[in-house]
């Protein structure tokens, strides 16, 4: 089955896990999308902060009948939770990870 991870990070070099992701990306069928918030030059990848814009450009078309788990630091928690909403995507699809970061 499909998957999709929005992953963001400061920079490249922020990117925890790199080598491990690119070895899932190759077993299964996943593609992920690393948005930036400080890109290098030439980074032709998104940037910023994950968006409404960005994720209706990257959900697929039966983006109400995935599953979704978001988990991150609280403020990127809320500000994905209200994204998902105005998509419209269903809330017993959402499963999401708190924790606070030590």
């Amino acid at each position: 089955r499909p998957a999709l991870l929005i992953y963001g990070s400061y920079d490249w070099e922020s990117v925890t896990f790199r080598e491990a992701l690119e070895y899932l990306k190759r077993r299964m069928n996943l593609e992920i999308v690393h948005v930036l918030e400080s890109p290098h030059p030439g980074w032709e990848g998104e940037r910023g902060y994950v968006t409404t814009e960005m994720l209706d450009r990257h959900l697929p078309p039966d983006r109400n009948e995935r599953l979704y788990f978001v988990c991150g630091p609280l403020p990127m928690i809320h500000a994905v939770e209200r994204i998902l909403d105005r998509l419209g995507i269903p809330r017993r699809n959402i499963h999401v990870e708190r924790y606070k970061m030590a």
